[in-house]
């Protein structure tokens, strides 16, 4: 249990970097 819930945390940081990431290069290029 715990080790999914490492998991689960792990994948939700690395959606929230894809997305800011996404998000920096939408604002660069306006």
């Amino acid at each position: 249990m715990k080790h999914r819930e490492r998991a689960g945390i792990k994948s939700m940081r690395l959606k929230t970097i894809r997305d800011g990431f996404e998000n920096y290069e939408y604002l660069r290029l306006q």
